[in-house]
């Protein structure tokens, strides 16, 4: 999926934040991480100035999101909110997406794992995908899901 960037109003983020299920965050500033690791079914977050890391069980994380701290973090309504999306059986599938949308899986290493063209929702088998954690972006709204 490409996207066109603009010069005029594009800012680099600054902050990454974890959304645990439960709804708690963790704030981490872009500049003090020196490595990211997925490893033994957790998310760990390593600091620069120190030998000490933030670990995350995967399970528990509903998103990771990248921002933009300066003006702080405030709720952000979209389209997003809007659409739900569902996973069973090995089917993929999303309620609320108003257009066509291209679609995208990616592992939680952030390899590309399969892209859908202009989806509308309908059930996708994912056959091909092996076992383990996925997230599918679309529209500018993204879903984590479980193959088993």
């Amino acid at each position: 999926m490409l996207s066109t960037l603009l010069s005029v109003g594009v800012t680099a983020q600054t902050k990454m934040v974890v959304t645990k299920t439960d709804g708690q965050t963790g704030e981490f500033a872009l500049a003090n991480i020196s490595k990211l690791t997925f490893k033994d079914k957790n998310l760990n977050i390593f600091d620069v100035s120190s030998t000490s890391t933030a670990q995350w069980a995967l399970a528990d994380i509903k998103a990771i999101t990248f921002v933009n701290g300066g003006t702080g973090i405030d709720k952000v309504v979209s389209d997003a909110g809007r659409i739900s999306f569902a996973y069973a059986n090995g089917t993929l599938s999303a309620k609320g997406l108003t257009d066509r949308q291209d679609a995208a899986i990616y592992s939680v290493g952030g390899q590309l794992m399969a892209s859908i063209k202009g989806w509308n929702g309908s059930p996708v088998r994912l056959s091909s995908l092996k076992e383990g954690v996925y997230i599918l972006k679309t529209g500018g709204a993204s879903f984590k899901f479980v193959k088993k």
